[in-house]
Parts: structure tokens; C-alpha cells; sequence
């Protein structure tokens, strides 16, 4: 199944469309997330936690429950997902029990903010369960974080 979702992702990336894209686990149930972590996204213009921070208050906005965000910050350093593997099962355990998130978000920007690369982890399992690409809504680029946060949550609450 990952490889099929790797697959489709890769070819989602390729395509040239404005649309935001999102692809889901099977059989996964956004509705039973109550407890976002958001960890600072990967971007070249040094804005990423700015991105994350706006995200964290959208989501809160959006009635999730808050997170510790210093705790998080600090496990994260602490159990650092490796590029293979993501998080090892001692790190998943720890962040989940310390923190109590049900899902962790992670994102990268594109160089020049024409998009943004967004995943989804489950952190019981560690699995990815959302892979989403999003585009802004109006213009061709993101011009300030809360423009991302905002495709984000406009995108996730579509599967509730």
C-alpha cells in the first residue's frame, strides 16, 4: 500500500494543475483526530515555523485541542524521525504518551512558495496516513505563512 500511495504521490507532484491535491490512507478516520502536533515545516526563506505556528492557531481556532508545543519541540529533537525509517517505535510511544497528539504534521515549501508539501503521521502507527500538496488559492504564490496554514485546514476539513 505505501508503495502505491509513494507512487501516486510522485505523480500528484508532477502534475501541473493549481488545484490542491490530497491523497488519504484507506479506511482512515480524520474525524477521531482531536490532537494536531505540527512541527516547523522545511522552507529555504528560514519561515517554516512561522508556517507551523500558524497552523497550531488555526487548528485551535478550528476547536482541536491544544499542544504542548515546547514538549513537542523538544521530543522531536530528542527521537528525530530518521529518512528511511520515520520515527522509531520508542520515539512514537514517547512523543504520543508525553504530548498525547494523535497525528503529527510535517511540511516542506516549495523554493519559491508556489506550493506546499504536506504530510500527515499517525502517530500510534507512524504511518503517513494524508500526503497533500496545496497551491493557493488566489495568485500563484503563497505570500505569507497564514495563507498556507489556512489551504492546509480548508483541505483537511474537507474529510471530516
Amino acid at each position: 500500500m505505501r508503495f502505491a500511495l509513494a507512487s501516486a504521490f510522485f505523480l500528484l507532484l508532477s502534475a501541473c494543475g493549481p488545484k490542491t491535491q490530497v491523497m488519504t490512507e484507506d479506511a482512515v478516520q480524520f474525524q477521531t483526530y482531536h490532537r494536531l502536533g505540527v512541527r516547523a515545516f522545511l522552507d529555504k526563506t528560514g519561515r517554516g515555523q512561522a508556517i507551523a505556528d500558524a497552523l497550531d492557531s488555526k487548528l485551535q481556532k478550528a476547536f482541536y485541542e491544544p499542544v504542548d508545543e515546547k514538549l513537542l519541540a523538544k521530543l522531536l529533537e530528542q527521537y528525530k524521525p530518521d529518512r528511511e525509517n520515520g520515527f522509531s517505535v520508542e520515539g512514537l510511544e514517547i512523543i504520543h504518551n508525553k504530548v498525547g497528539i494523535d497525528a503529527l504534521v510535517s511540511g516542506r515549501m516549495l523554493p519559491d512558495w508556489s506550493a506546499a508539501v504536506i504530510n500527515l503521521v499517525e502517530m500510534s502507527s507512524g504511518d503517513v496516513v494524508l500526503r497533500a500538496v496545496v497551491r493557493p488559492e488566489k495568485g500563484k504564490v503563497f505570500s505569507k505563512p497564514e495563507e498556507v496554514a489556512d489551504a492546509f485546514l480548508h483541505a483537511f476539513e474537507k474529510l471530516h
